[in-house]
Formats: structure tokens, sequence, C-alpha cells
């Protein structure tokens, strides 16, 4: 599925269940199936029968205005994966196992951002970071053997208080 922008002033319409779109003298018509998203960039015109087609073919139409803000959104009621993803994230909440692995991997992640830091710090002359660096590599290891989320928590508070003590 494409996303089909739109720079022209143009009026859009359904027609026999495809898409129609008048540009000036020139119609060009295009099947719903191949398209995702419409954005319109410029003054267009629509009815709402394009936008049932829309609905029902979950085509998302995103209007903005000559500067470039969003004016407004039509997204179709059923096509909205921001919902499906809120189900799934609560779902994991309630496996354990899930639940500990999406946290040491944005721990790690978190981890590695500030060792990241502070290695951009010692490679600039700052010989003070290194016993600090070291430290944290070990309490990165330590993600690995966390059991429960309380020992995770532990950790945390262990790597937030060794990367705070390299800029005392």
């Amino acid at each position: 599925m494409e996303t089909l922008f739109i720079a022209r002033e143009a009026q859009l319409r359904q027609h026999e269940n495809t898409l129609q779109i008048k540009l000036g003298d020139k119609v060009r018509s295009l099947p719903i199936e191949k398209v995702g998203h419409i954005v319109l960039l410029a003054e267009s015109r629509l009815n709402s029968r394009l936008l049932g087609l829309c609905g029902k073919h979950g085509v998302r139409l995103s209007v903005f205005d000559y500067y470039g803000y969003c004016k407004g959104a039509f997204e179709p009621w059923n096509h909205n994966p921001a919902g499906k993803v809120k189900l799934k994230q609560a779902a994991l909440l309630l496996e354990d196992q899930q639940r500990l692995s999406v946290a040491r991997e944005i721990l790690r992640g978190a981890a590695h951002n500030r060792i990241a830091n502070l290695k951009y710090y010692q490679y600039r002359g700052n010989e003070a970071m290194k016993p600090i660096i070291q430290t944290l590599q070990i309490q990165m290891t330590k993600l690995n053997t966390a059991l429960d989320t309380s020992t995770l928590m532990g950790i945390e508070g262990n790597l937030h208080q060794d990367y705070y003590t390299a800029w005392k």
C-alpha cells in the first residue's frame, strides 16, 4: 500500500469503487486497494462518499495547510494500530517472563548509552571515567541474572548511582 501525496489543487471523489482524482482538466482513477494513506498538501475538495470508501478500505487521509501544519485527519475506526498496540502492551504486563525480558532490554539500552557517553569523555582525555565505565559494564552483566523485577530495579538504581558519580 502506498502513500499518495497531492500537492496541487484537486478534487477527490469515489467513482465505481475507485478513487478518482481530478487535477485541472485531467482525471485519474486509482484502485483504492493500492492506497494506504492520502496526504493533501493543497486546497482540495472531497465528499463523504470518498470518506466512506476510505473507511471501508482502511485508507487514512491527512490534510495540511499551506505552511505544512496538520489541519486534520481521517482515521478509519477499525484500522487504528495504536489500540492494538496498547492491548498487546497490557497483555505483556501479565506475563512475568516477557515483562522481565522487555525491562531487561530497556535497561541494557540505557546502560549502553551511558557507557557510550562516558567513553566519549574518556576518549577526550578524562581518564577518571575508566573505572566508572568498568563498574557500569559489570552492572550490565548482572542484568542477565536478575530473576524478578525488584532485582532489576536494584540494578537500575546502581546503574544510575554509578553513572552520576562520574559527574561529581
